[in-house]
């Protein structure tokens, strides 16, 4: 339960970190902007999912042990939205490395 308070917190954190980014850069390139609320979609998405699955296990199947040992959701939003999420954003830290060093090899 714990974790899911700590996913919801972070969530939070996140909803800041892209309202200040569309305050503070303006006129970064579209790639950017697309590849940072594109990241935000996704991240949403998951929260919504795992809020899902938190509803389902604890309230609905309050009183239920086997409640908790159902997997619902989770199978698809921690292995394929977290990877698709961590897959981007490489590819972007990769893509500002091989800005800044004007090297293939070094990205």
């Amino acid at each position: 339960l714990f974790a899911y308070m700590a996913n919801w917190m972070l969530y939070g954190v996140l909803c800041v970190q892209v309202y200040l980014y569309y305050l503070a850069f303006p006129k970064d390139p579209l790639h950017n902007k697309i590849m940072v609320y594109i990241v935000f979609i996704l991240e949403t998405i998951q929260s919504a999912m795992i809020g899902r699955d938190v509803y389902v296990t604890f309230a609905k199947g309050f009183g239920n042990p086997d409640a908790i040992n159902n997997i619902h959701l989770e199978w698809f939003t921690l292995p394929f939205l977290g990877s698709i999420v961590a897959g981007m954003v490489q590819i972007l830290y990769a893509y500002r490395i091989h800005i800044l060093s004007k090297s293939w090899i070094v990205s």
